[in-house]
């Protein structure tokens, strides 16, 4: 290791986080890669040396977050299909400032629910009141 990849004792590489903040948020957000492959191309792209953990560490501290908790899944996947059935509308959602994929609520679906009818299962009013994402009609392509 050189002195360009040396660590801070607190284990923060002496390049500073916040100036690559957005280069990080892009591809593990965005671009959506693993933390591996988001420290190779930091590492290729701009010097900047940290592990895995480090990684973990900025990201909880920034709020980044890929996963959407199962209940708010749950709470999706059941306000889709009940929106679809009752009104003939489609639903986009948004949580945490990204748009939710629909393959990943239909992946979702399809692993938790295996062909249950979503229009029967309650929705749970609590998860409704303190997690609910946005949402809107998506206007055809």
């Amino acid at each position: 290791m050189d002195a360009s990849q040396a660590q801070h004792q607190d284990g923060d590489p002496p390049e500073g986080w916040e100036q690559h903040k957005e280069a990080i948020t892009r591809f593990y957000l965005e671009e959506d890669l693993p933390i591996a492959e988001v420290m190779k191309r930091m590492e290729r792209e701009y010097g900047f040396y940290a592990n895995r953990r480090q990684y973990l560490y900025r990201f909880l501290n920034w709020g980044i977050k890929k996963n959407i908790r199962a209940e708010i899944m749950i709470f999706i996947a059941i306000t889709r299909e009940r929106r679809l059935n009752e009104q003939g509308k489609r639903t986009a959602f948004v949580y945490n400032g990204r748009e939710v994929d629909e393959a990943k609520i239909d992946r979702f679906v399809r692993e938790r629910f295996n062909g249950r009818d979503l229009n029967q299962m309650p929705l749970d009013q609590r998860t409704k009141q303190q997690l609910q994402p946005d949402s809107y009609t998506p206007h055809p392509p």
